[in-house]
């Protein structure tokens, strides 16, 4: 590029064999020259029609022409002087443009520009659709069923499929198979065993994160017990209660089992009732569940399981766009081993330059990496904005523009793709793990926390959860703060990109 420009585009063997040069510096005094060169020639001719007409108006008869003759020479001392003096002018606006061009065209052609911008968003979301925030399924847990003839899974499957080919009335699918049959398909993978004992061992083991051993003679016990309710003896109470024993090192797996399996105990009751007609209302004997003193209500968010989502949904989309935002310290390194760096400096591009068009082209970037990521999440994972979309989409670019600043750094520091990569990834990985995306800042150390406050990505996920679960607007105490601390760094970064540039150029 030269003045804004496009004068030459190959790989730079091409353009050294094409135009017989030694190294980048001389092929880049050979192109300008070239240029220079035709640039003179192309005024000239405009300057001989001007004077060629004017001759022509002053006599009609006598037709004049002027020629101007110039030498290589002189244009050559004038582009080293010019050169030398740094006093050519330079059309800003187009130099940018030309950089924004070449930005789109570079990502175009080189997958390694693709991937970092939307194959990776897009892979994330779908590798956190399969593991974050769905149900676990097929939890292994042990069985005890103390009988005689089902001690092997297989036994137990031949049981139950014969016992409801048999059909069920009333106080009928009160046994062991009816309450296996309340679980849906992949929810448990029952491990028969066949004592109490040898189920222990499994859990030990981690085979199973969990045990369940049913007295003998389950189904005429709870018979009984629904029939005498509240009259039943000491026999009847150990018949019906079923011994669990479980895992608790993975507490999300011990959770949802336990919530589960309460839920399809209280359906196995609610099925007996109505096969006998009786109301589902009624205190069912077999069960008691104490009411606490305390009653919660979620003003925010929700009491489930599953609504730890929700609240790490907003810190995934923040940390995903300024991720993809330092991409920005990459491209600039590519550019640099390339040697394409070398040829726009040569051109007059400057580092103002280059920020103004990678602010343009991940405008457009952080627009399309928007769409997918907000668009995913609404479809896999239901996701719910309480607040104005205006603001959600004016954060979602803030932080393209917070984590660009950090790239442009990250730019400057580094020499070789690697070396931009590791500090583009070691702030990112920090930042994950101390600005708020997973966990909440009150489960920091206080020390700590005075340096997760100053973290670029701390304010961003604040005010973009704030906005999403409790509809907050723009004068809200949480987003406010977002604005300044933005401000703060993207000036940091400015200036501190900028003395790395001058102590690169000197």
């Amino acid at each position: 590029m030269r003045g804004g420009r496009l004068i030459a585009e190959d790989n730079p063997e091409a353009l050294l064999s094409s135009y017989g040069a030694i190294n980048l510096e001389d092929f880049a005094i050979k192109i300008c020259r070239q240029d220079e060169l035709e640039h003179e020639k192309t005024r000239d001719i405009f300057l001989w029609i001007e004077e060629n007409e004017k001759m022509q108006d002053a006599n009609s008869n006598v037709i004049g022409k002027t020629y101007r003759k110039f030498s290589a020479s002189f244009l050559q001392n004038d582009f080293y002087a010019s050169q030398t003096t740094g006093k050519t002018s330079r059309n800003h606006f187009r130099i940018i443009c030309g950089l924004v061009v070449k930005s789109y065209h570079q990502t175009r052609r080189d997958i390694r520009r693709i991937v970092p911008e939307f194959v990776l968003p897009v892979t994330l979301l779908i590798l956190l659709q399969n593991i974050i925030g769905l149900p676990p399924r097929t939890l292994p847990v042990g069985l005890v069923t103390n009988m005689e003839n089902v001690t092997t899974t297989v036994q137990l499957d031949e049981f139950c499929n014969n016992f409801n080919s048999s059909g069920s009335e009333c106080l009928e699918n009160v046994g062991i198979c009816s309450f296996i049959d309340t679980f849906e398909n992949r929810e448990f993978d029952w491990k028969v065993t066949n004592s109490f004992e040898n189920g222990i061992r499994d859990i030990q083991l981690g085979n199973t994160i969990a045990l369940l051993d049913f007295p003998p003679e389950f189904g005429m016990h709870v018979k009984n017990r629904m029939i005498y309710r509240n009259w039943v003896d000491n026999e009847t109470l150990r018949g019906t209660t079923i011994t669990v024993e479980t895992d608790n090192s993975n507490i999300i797996s011990y959770a949802w089992f336990r919530k589960t399996l309460i839920e399809k105990y209280l359906t196995f009751l609610k099925r007996i009732l109505t096969y006998c007609s009786a109301n589902e209302n009624i205190s069912t004997p077999a069960l008691k569940v104490k009411e606490t003193v305390f009653k919660f209500h979620a003003i925010h968010g929700s009491l489930e399981i599953g609504g730890s989502v929700s609240f790490v949904q907003p810190g995934i989309i923040i940390l995903q766009i300024l991720v993809v935002s330092c991409g920005v310290a990459m491209h600039w390194a590519m550019d640099r081993s390339e040697g394409l760096e070398d040829l726009d400096y040569v051109a007059g591009v400057n580092l103002w330059h280059k920020i103004g068009s990678s602010i343009i082209h991940q405008f457009v970037i952080t627009g399309i990496n928007s769409v997918l990521i907000l668009g995913m999440l609404w479809v896999f994972y239901g996701l719910e904005v309480k607040g104005t979309w205006g603001l959600v989409v004016g954060l979602i670019y803030l932080t393209s523009l917070v984590g660009l600043s950090i790239g442009w750094i990250c730019g400057t520091l580094g020499d070789t793709v690697i070396e931009n990569a590791c500090i583009v990834l070691g702030l990112m990985v920090v930042q994950a793990l101390s600005s708020g995306v997973i966990t909440t800042l009150e489960e920091i150390e206080p020390h700590y926390r005075h340096f997760c406050d100053l973290l670029p990505a701390t304010k961003l996920v604040e005010a973009f959860r704030s906005v999403c679960s409790r509809g907050s607007g723009i004068s809200s105490g949480h987003v406010v703060p977002v604005f300044i601390s933005a401000l703060g760094w993207v000036s940091l970064s400015l200036v501190v990109a900028t003395l790395m540039e001058r102590r690169r150029r000197k």
